[in-house]
Parts: C-alpha cells; structure tokens; sequence
C-alpha cells in the first residue's frame, strides 16, 4: 500500500512541475522568446508532451476562470488553482 502511495505523490509531484514548466512556457512564448527553439524538433516534441500532460486540467479552467489584471499585465489563475490543487492532494495522501 505504501508504494502506490509513494507513486501517487511522485506523479502529483512531476505534475506540478510540469505545470509550473508549462507557466513558464506560456510566458515565454508571449514574449515571442520561443520561436526560434521550437524549430528543433526534441524542443517541439517535448512541448508538444508538456501540453498534452497539462492541457486536460488546464483547458476548462481558462474557459471559467477570467485572468486578473495587475495593470497592464493579465494574470491567469487557472495555473495558481491547480497547483493549490496538487499541493491539497499531496498532503491528502500523506494522511494515508
């Protein structure tokens, strides 16, 4: 019992560190830093991994939850909700 636990907070975990990876994607890619990187194919295809793992989470929470403008700056909160999401899991699964 103790291994799939211990699975189940490493999968939450590589998540969020996904998600976070993902945030930092996004920002980079309106700041049109990205482009010249996606024209190699292990960065596409990686990218292409990233959104795929968070997209499913992320995609109804951009369509319910406006971003907050601090500003002239919107911020999205959709990536700030699921990550309080994984850290509420995680430390639900260390009550087992």
């Amino acid at each position: 019992m103790h291994i799939a636990i211990l699975a189940a907070r490493i999968i939450v975990g590589a998540w969020a560190a996904m998600l976070v990876i993902r945030w930092g994607v996004d920002y980079a890619a309106r700041l049109r830093v990205l482009a010249r990187a996606l024209k190699f194919r292990p960065v596409a295809l990686g990218l292409e991994f990233l959104y795929g793992a968070t997209d499913p989470a992320l995609k109804p929470l951009h369509k319910h939850v406006p971003p907050v403008r601090l500003g002239s700056v919107p911020v999205d909160l959709s990536y700030i909700l699921l990550l309080i999401l994984a850290s509420i899991v995680n430390a639900g699964l260390d009550r087992f």
